[in-house]
């Protein structure tokens, strides 16, 4: 299902809401077909590697996973900063050498990329949302509004990390497509 909505951002650009995997394909394929970047973004959960998965198969693109390049497990330090991004930078321009575009799926995502000094707006930037069955809600809204960083309470690595950069970064406003899951809980 394809629904066009106006965005939350600053531009008041519209976007492109997906609850189906077919019509995301489709507008992928023709609103991205010049962006050799797919970047797949989300709060912890969401279901941004299952999506990814589909999307790579679908597209015949290579996929990566920020995940496989966390070399600093546990502790407190922000998710970017456990990342290796030589190796991941190695492995998205080889890659990019054998595939006509790249998945790129994780949190924190937009941060990632500019780790990498890739420009965002090379980037086709999906955002995965997570909905209430019931009631269509966002999961994580009420975790984001009520978000103070020196009052964290305690809250753990990554969870942490992905809350600051919905703060700063607001991807869930600036996606340039969104697909919305419905938990089935």
């Amino acid at each position: 299902m394809r629904i066009h909505e106006t965005s939350h951002s600053q531009t008041s650009r519209p976007v492109e809401f997906f609850s189906e995997i077919d019509p995301l394909v489709s507008q992928i394929r023709v609103a991205c077909k010049e962006t050799r970047a797919i970047g797949i973004d989300g709060f912890c959960g969401a279901g941004k590697t299952f999506l990814a998965r589909q999307l790579s198969d679908a597209l015949n693109a290579g996929l990566i996973s920020t995940d496989c390049y966390v070399v600093r497990r546990g502790g407190h330090s922000h998710y970017v900063d456990r990342l290796d991004l030589a190796a991941l930078a190695d492995s998205l321009h080889r890659t990019a050498r054998t595939h006509r575009q790249v998945i790129l799926e994780g949190i924190c995502l937009l941060e990632v990329i500019q780790g990498l000094g890739i420009c965002r707006n090379s980037v086709c930037h999906v955002y995965v949302k997570r909905l209430s069955r019931n009631c269509g809600i966002w999961h994580d809204e009420d975790d984001l509004e009520e978000f103070e960083e020196p009052g964290s309470s305690g809250i753990p690595e990554p969870h942490l990390s992905v809350l600051r950069y919905h703060k700063i970064f607001n991807p869930h406003r600036s996606a340039d497509l969104e697909y919305r899951r419905i938990d089935r809980s």
